[in-house]
């Protein structure tokens, strides 16, 4: 399969908006040019439909009409054929230190640093490499998790959130509704090392669980989270620790309200850019 790399010269305070966009559509973005003058790129099948560059320049449109600035009206495309393919991307990615206690690792630039959890993890098809705010952040909050504890990843993608909690000695189990991704997620934790129980569900539809966890960590959208309402209450514990991303900050307060809705006090905010991770605890007696 060869492939069309699009991308896109953009602002810093775009940036944010833009990766949405683009992983609407796929595994991954790349991030080039400079601090001041970002490139954000990403790789699809060839050819490249008309009908999905439409979609594309439609949706970078929106971030324009929303007064922030995209910044070139053209998208650049480049094919990198089929024999190309492997060195080509894999130069984008190197190992990437995480809060205080991870290091992501792609498997061909493993490392290992005094103080710090490495976890192997290549791009693929399914979310969440480290390389995104919205897991980074995640991943900050669960850091001081404790050995023993009991733990659910709502959402897993690619498990990497699974995998850090297991690392840290959690008990996990992930669930996830794409078969693609759970697939990954088998993978990534064999290539951990790690015992992770990976369930294919689906959370707006599934029962609640019969054993609630201490720790839930969800990184999903806000759109998701204000369908599953009470049901996330249904995974915790009395006084048990909810993680939830992949919340655009200007949606923080409708999720908030879902959550207390819920019996979840959300006790801790941290932000990246355009996005917010919230961490809160289920009241006792809910």
């Amino acid at each position: 399969m060869n492939w069309i790399k699009v991308s896109l010269k953009t602002r810093p305070e775009a940036l944010p908006a833009l990766e949405a966009i683009f992983l609407e559509y796929t595994g991954g973005i790349l991030l080039e040019g400079t601090e001041s003058e970002p490139v954000i790129a990403a790789y699809f099948p060839a050819p490249l439909s008309a009908e999905l560059e439409r979609e594309l320049q439609a949706k970078i449109a929106k971030v324009r009409e929303a007064g922030l600035d995209p910044g070139s009206e053209l998208l650049e495309k480049e094919l990198v054929l089929e024999e190309n393919w492997a060195t080509e991307w894999k130069k984008y990615y190197n190992p990437l230190p995480v809060g205080k206690r991870f290091l992501i690792c792609p498997s061909w630039k493993m490392k290992e640093e005094p103080g710090r959890i490495s976890i192997a993890l290549d791009p693929g098809q399914a979310f969440g490499t480290g390389y995104h705010p919205t897991t980074q952040l995640c991943l900050q909050l669960l850091e001081d998790t404790a050995p023993g504890t009991t733990a659910y990843d709502l959402g897993t993608g690619s498990g990497i959130l699974a995998i850090a909690l297991a690392k840290l000695g959690a008990k996990v189990a992930a669930f996830e509704a794409d078969p693609v991704a759970v697939a990954a997620a088998k993978a990534n934790a064999e290539l951990n090392r790690v015992e992770l129980e990976i369930v294919e569900l689906d959370l707006l539809t599934a029962p609640p669980p019969k054993r609630p966890a201490q720790l839930v960590v969800a990184n999903l959208t806000a759109d998701l989270f204000l369908a599953l309402g009470n049901k996330l209450a249904d995974y915790l514990e009395p006084d048990g620790k909810l993680i939830a991303g992949g919340i655009a900050s200007r949606r923080e307060q409708e999720v908030k309200e879902v959550f207390r809705e819920a019996g979840i006090m959300i006790q801790e905010a941290a932000f990246d850019g355009e996005w917010v991770c919230l961490a809160g605890r289920k009241q006792r007696g809910e």
